[in-house]
């Protein structure tokens, strides 16, 4: 799982409809006025708001992986005032302003995204990402929160183990949950500390190896 990136997976399976290539025809004339394909700075389109919710959304993250943040930031702003209670464009909201390094705004976005839906990952995830640095207690929540649901992943049991290593009273706990990271994930070894390494008898890193 990647910081900043987990949903645009999870967020293109919004649409199952017979339908299909007349979405698909629906999401590239939105991407495409609206700069993806070349031309001027982009600028939203008459009627755009007219278009659903999982069009603006599959647009946004068209427009997302060519690079147009400013446009798809449009999209999901329009798609997050048509349908509130869906977390997706919330989060990708929050992915945009976390790029940007607008901390604020992303806080804002993934607990948005989570008042929607307690149970969606990507948003409880990145939002234990940006708490790590200021508030672990409550960045640990969040990790137990996605390993309650995603037992089997790896980086999330990486970065609560690392954070509960920093606390005397939770080693105990954070040597458990980094064997586990480092059993479902051997490469995420080398980005345990040495010291700590030896605690989980995990194997020492290439680099490590090679002196």
């Amino acid at each position: 799982m990647r910081e900043a990136t987990t949903s645009r997976n999870r967020a293109r399976v919004l649409v199952r409809s017979p339908t299909r290539f007349a979405t698909a025809l629906a999401i590239a004339g939105l991407a495409c006025s609206l700069g993806s394909c070349g031309g001027s700075a982009p600028k939203p389109p008459a009627g755009t708001s007219t278009a659903s919710y999982s069009t603006l959304v599959h647009a946004g993250i068209h427009l997302l992986d060519h690079g147009q943040t400013s446009a798809a930031e449009q999209l999901f702003q329009q798609a997050a005032v048509k349908n509130p209670r869906d977390p997706v464009a919330h989060y990708d909201l929050g992915v945009i302003f976390q790029q940007d390094g607008d901390r604020p705004g992303a806080f804002k976005e993934y607990k948005l995204a989570i008042l929607a839906d307690p149970r969606y990952v990507p948003a409880l995830y990145n939002e234990a990402v940006l708490q790590s640095a200021h508030n672990a207690p409550l960045a640990i929540f969040y990790y137990r929160q996605v390993i309650r649901m995603q037992p089997d992943s790896p980086t999330a049991l990486l970065n609560l183990g690392l954070l509960q290593d920093q606390t005397r009273a939770q080693r105990h706990q954070a040597v458990a949950d980094l064997r586990r990271a480092v059993r479902l994930d051997p490469a995420l070894g080398a980005r345990i500390p040495a010291s700590v390494r030896r605690g989980i008898g995990a194997p020492p890193s290439r680099r490590a190896q090679r002196r």
